[in-house]
Formats: C-alpha cells, structure tokens, sequence
C-alpha cells in the first residue's frame, strides 16, 4: 500500500522467485481494488468491529487494531482480481487497435456504457522473452493520454465532438442502484445514494463504508454528493486506499470521506457565509468554491479534446458528468473513451463501409436468387400467356 502511494499507481507486479535464484517470474498484478476487497472481507468478519452500535471513536480505534493486522497479511492470502495482462516483447508490434482488443479485452464492437467493459483489465506488462523480465507496464490512462497528446493528428470530428454526440457519459459508475444513504441504520445492507443513476455517498459516509459501497455495487470509486440538494462534492476512490497505508493510520477510516478530504490535502475546512442551516460542518464546507479544484467534471456538451485536457491536468481516470445545477447524471471513464476510440469510424471509413455494406446486401440476394424463384416472379408479374414466351427468352 506505501509503495502504490509512493509511486502514484494504482496496482504493482507480484514475482516470484525462479526455481534456479537467478530472476523473478511475474505472477499476477495486485491492484488497489484487490486491497479494498480484501480489508473490507476482514473488517466484516472481524468480531470486535461492530458496525451497528459503536461510536466514531470506537470504531475508529477498531480500525486501528484491524489495520495493524492487515499491514501483516502475505500478499498471498490476498485474493487478486487478476486485473492485467502480459505480452512479450516480440509482440510490441502491434497497433493502437489490435493493443486495446488484445491487451486491454476492449472488444470493436464495444460501446461506451456496455456491461462487457467491465472485464476489461487495466494495464498490461511487457516481459522479455529469455529471462521473462518485466521491463514495462502500459496503463489505460497512459494510451488515453497519448490521444491527447496526439489530439492534432486525430480526426477533428473525433476530438471535437460532444460528449452526448459520441454517446459518453454512460460508464459502468453511472449504473442506477437503488436506495437511501449509507448511514449507521442500513450500513449492513450497503445501499448507496442513488443520485441521477450514480453510484454516489453522502459527505457522513465513513471511508470503510464507502468502500464496502465499492465492493459491493462492482464500482472502482463512488462521487460524493451533498445530502442537501445533490451537488457533486467530491469523489472517493479504491486507489484513495494508499492514504491509510500507515498501519496506525487505518483508524482514519473511521472518519467521514468529507473529513478524509480535508486531511488528504492537508486543508482546514472553511465555511462560507450564508450556507444552508443545518448542514454537515464537513458538507457545509465543501459548498465553498475554494475547494472547487478538489472536484472534475464536465457537461455532456463539453468536447472530447476539453474533457481529455481536464483528465490530464486533474490526473484522474474518470470525470463526473453533472447538469446545470452540479448534480451528477454520468460518469465518463478511461476504458469508455478507449472503447469509442475502438469503435469509432472516420467520415471516409463509414463512406467506405456504407458502400461496401450495400454491396454486401446485393451480391447475397443475387447468388441466392434460384431459377425456380425467378420463374416465380415472371410468372406472377407476366401478363398471361406471356409467361412461357419470357422464360424461353
């Protein structure tokens, strides 16, 4: 967990030492995601965290005692979703296409929204042939980010068009799940807010349940909502898990994910005047556009090339989709932008494939036209006793 937060990543090569002591053999990818799946499973099976009853305080030292335990689990009791894939370095000839089908599992026929795109890995290693050395590891984000960088050389009706032009903005994460907020009443049942067809949690959430909602709804991260009125305020993610790599630190996951902001970028939670009555102090102070950078998010008319700027500048994997209120209605995602670069077409390419698909339509119905159909036809169209005379012609 320290060395993903040290080097920014979100999952890191797990080798295993050769028969011969000579080199190390890579054996699988243990992602974010793996961790967060694993630390949730010991914290529900745990005896003396009570989720139901105990206070902010109990639970959080808890959590400390349960995050010293963790910090000690082998890398090998911890089950991998086998999110990677690995190729050889003979076969780095491939292209943008054939490495997104191949390496990826991003199918051409896939679209942005579709179910499928959740088997999708997100990385994949590249190892030498003799001694099976990895020697790179290629993410999503790094093939998205060369289409930005490239942006010039790609077709500008591709780059320039609208996020509802191109269909985005139904990612996985905007899934519909039913329910109320995660609160100390229905946490057993883990049902989180369902804003606009997101998977979201309200400011109070605490940072375990949040990723218990993770875990459970198949989601690698969830936006946090206002409980007020439903205004995006933030997001909270599996890679988020790197922060309580201290062991001691665990017992922060006690804390709310407004209060885990604060402290994530070492800020002091300002209120500004006139904020609704009654609200959380952590919500409250996250309606204040000083934090308005700690949020990325874009509106489905903002255009692809603007959408890939703000992933690159905020260095994040997926953007919220909000309306003209900043209520969140979508979610946009590294492998749905790689999905629509797959599927896409340019002008010429849907030319091309428009004639060829007509002729595709009209050399089929003449192979299979028979002459017992074509006598058919002239006979139910011939005006009588002119059928046998076109026959015979």
């Amino acid at each position: 967990m320290k060395r993903m937060g040290e080097l920014s990543v979100q999952a890191l090569p797990v080798v295993k030492m050769h028969p011969s002591n000579q080199l190390y053999e890579p054996q699988n990818f243990l992602a974010a995601g793996d961790l967060v799946d694993a630390l949730v499973a010991k914290v529900d099976a745990s005896p003396y965290f009570d989720v139901q009853g105990a206070d902010q305080s109990r639970r959080c030292a808890a959590l400390a005692r349960l995050g010293r335990e963790f910090a000690q689990s082998r890398l090998e009791t911890i089950p991998s979703r086998f999110d990677g894939t690995v190729i050889f370095e003979n076969q780095c000839d491939k292209n943008l296409a054939q490495t997104i089908n191949d390496c990826f599992l991003i199918s051409p026929k896939a679209k942005p929204g579709d179910g499928e795109l959740l088997q999708a890995v997100h990385r994949f290693a590249v190892q030498t042939t003799d001694t099976n050395k990895i020697t790179e590891i290629v993410c999503q984000s790094d093939l998205v980010m060369y289409l930005h960088t490239n942006r010039s050389l790609i077709y500008p009706e591709f780059m320039g068009a609208s996020l509802a032009d191109l269909g985005l903005g139904r990612s996985a994460l905007s899934r519909r799940v039913e329910g109320g907020g995660v609160t100390e009443a229905n946490v057993s049942d883990q049902k989180p807010v369902s804003t606009y067809g997101i998977v979201s949690v309200t400011p109070s959430t605490s940072c375990i349940d949040a990723f218990r909602v993770m875990r459970n709804n198949s989601v690698s991260a969830v936006a946090i909502v206002s409980e007020k009125d439903g205004k995006l305020l933030g997001a909270f993610s599996e890679t988020d898990i790197s922060y309580f790599a201290d062991p001691d630190f665990a017992m922060a996951l006690g804390l709310s994910v407004s209060q885990f902001l604060f402290l994530r970028h070492n800020a002091l939670p300002k209120i500004t005047h006139g904020v609704f009555a009654g609200a959380d102090a952590f919500d409250a102070a996250l309606q204040n556009p000083l934090y308005d950078a700690w949020r990325v998010y874009c509106k489905l008319e903002d255009k692809l090339e603007d959408v890939l700027e703000l992933m690159s500048t905020g260095a994040v994997h997926r953007i919220w989709v909000v309306d003209d209120d900043r209520k969140p209605i979508g979610c946009v995602s590294l492998v749905d932008i790689l999905a629509l670069f797959q599927h896409w077409e340019s002008p010429e390419q849907r030319e091309l494939g428009s004639k060829k698909k007509k002729e595709e339509e009209l050399t089929p119905q003449f192979e299979k036209t028979t002459e017992s159909e074509l006598k058919e036809r002239v006979v139910a169209t011939a005006p009588a006793g002119q059928a046998d005379e076109q026959m015979q012609e």
